[in-house]
């Protein structure tokens, strides 16, 4: 429940959903699928149908690109786990993956400055030379380049 005075209201994204979705809107969506209206609304809400009209709710009020049609007969299978995400869900999947990017980042970062100050203290830091193909031509030949990889 929002307060509606002293400046709390809805925003314009939140705007944006009541006027593509609502009740209508998914009553609409549901005459396409005759089996659905059938369904105790219980069920009706935890089926791939339910997941398709988040999704595509989602994709109307952000700009994305549709989901593609939902097959009817498979509107009132159960939806499993992760069969759909909707923007909060995608959010929340880019945000753990990109803090897993930059924690593989930092941690490589690190192991490279090791070895330069390992390597600035007088140990020899060594850069190793990989033989590779100049062109897929060469690959049976023996003519070869050598690249150097280093930190």
């Amino acid at each position: 429940v929002r307060l509606l005075n002293d400046g709390w209201g809805w925003g314009q994204r939140d705007l944006k959903y009541f006027s593509v979705g609502g009740n209508v809107a998914f009553r609409a969506s549901i005459e396409k699928y005759p089996a659905l209206k059938a369904m105790p609304i219980s069920q009706r809400y935890a089926t791939r149908f339910a997941e398709h009209y988040r999704r595509q709710l989602d994709s109307l009020c952000t700009g994305a690109q549709l989901p593609p049609p939902l097959p009817p007969d498979q509107a009132c299978q159960p939806s499993a786990p992760g069969d759909f995400f909707s923007r909060a869900e995608g959010l929340a999947v880019v945000q753990e993956v990109s803090r897993h990017f930059e924690e593989a980042a930092q941690m490589a970062s690190s192991q490279c400055k090791l070895a330069r100050s390992a390597s600035s203290a007088g140990f020899e830091h060594r850069q190793r030379r990989i033989e590779a193909p100049r062109s897929i031509s060469d690959t049976g030949t023996t003519k070869r380049r050598l690249t150097k990889v280093s930190c």
